[in-house]
């Protein structure tokens, strides 16, 4: 499972017709802990962005795997539930866990899920796939 953390900016952000707007985004980023995660917003996670920015709040957020299907994908990121059996276990034992896909639509999203997961898991089921906050993700 991979440590990540999604953290909440606000920031005033300029649009096309030049006003400013304050926005909040959510990020899904690298944090062992809150410090780390911290540094990353305002040594990474800012860069480009002009006037004050307001890091809101960091959670904790237990990720299995970030799929990236197509980096040119703009749409959106697609938080996704599955659950598998644990082989581990003598008793049968339900796991779930969270991925975060990028994808132009849920239908998409379910697809990219199943056909990288079919490569490592034999038995699975998506649980759900719904369109995330998420602005961006920042992994190592």
């Amino acid at each position: 499972m991979n440590k990540l953390m999604i953290a909440q900016i606000a920031y005033n952000k300029q649009h096309d017709d030049g006003s400013l707007k304050r926005v909040k985004e959510q990020y899904l980023i690298p944090g062992d802990t809150y410090s780390t995660a911290e540094e990353f917003v305002f040594t990474e996670l800012v860069k480009g962005i002009k006037g004050e920015v307001i890091l809101d709040s960091l959670k904790r957020e237990p990720v299995e795997d970030v799929i990236v299907f197509d980096e040119d994908i703009q749409e959106g990121w697609y938080k996704c539930k599955v659950t598998m059996q644990d082989a581990e276990s003598e008793k049968i034992k339900k796991i779930s866990m969270i991925y975060y896909v990028n994808a132009s639509s849920v239908a998409s999203a379910t697809k990219v899920l199943e056909d990288a997961l079919r490569e490592s898991i034999s038995d699975f089921e998506v649980k759900g796939v719904a369109l995330s906050p998420i602005v961006d993700v920042h992994v190592n």
